[in-house]
């Protein structure tokens, strides 16, 4: 054998272990997100008459889109300070174990990981979002 299939055959099972916990999390985010996006969708739909309210009242769309966005992303922005802040530093010492070239407390890691968290959390309050910017107030008055 070559040095390149011994290398190789070396870091296959990691690398396939890394490819495993990676698809795991892309499903994990994938599963977040739509749960998410249920969540805040019932919440608009629940919140109807009252959002119909403030629109009679005056509410601009972007005053409906500004209420939604930020009651929806106020959970994902906790769970994300204290998952990054604690889990990720308590876990640390743990996952330096199965960590390769990347230190358990890389900063940049930390950055993309927040980004990415709060960029799914909020691709997952837009549609419940835009929905609430499409609420007539009449329509919405006559459900109550």
């Amino acid at each position: 054998m070559t040095m390149n299939e011994l290398a190789d055959n070396e870091v296959a099972r990691p690398r396939f272990q890394a490819e495993l916990v990676m698809l795991f999390a892309v499903f994990t985010m994938a599963l977040a997100a739509l749960g998410s996006y249920g969540v805040i969708s019932q919440n608009v739909r629940a919140r109807i008459p009252e959002l119909g309210l403030r629109r009679a009242l005056g509410a601009g769309s972007a005053d409906l889109l500004g209420l939604v966005l930020r009651q929806g992303m106020i959970a994902p922005l906790v769970g994300l300070v204290l998952g990054l802040g604690v889990g990720a530093l308590l876990m640390g010492r743990v996952l330096s174990t199965v960590l390769y070239g990347v230190s358990p407390r890389e900063p940049v890691v930390f950055i993309v990981v927040g980004v990415t968290l709060a960029f799914t959390s909020l691709c997952a309050c837009l549609l419940p979002a835009r929905d609430a910017m499409r609420i007539e107030p009449l329509t919405a008055l006559r459900l109550d």
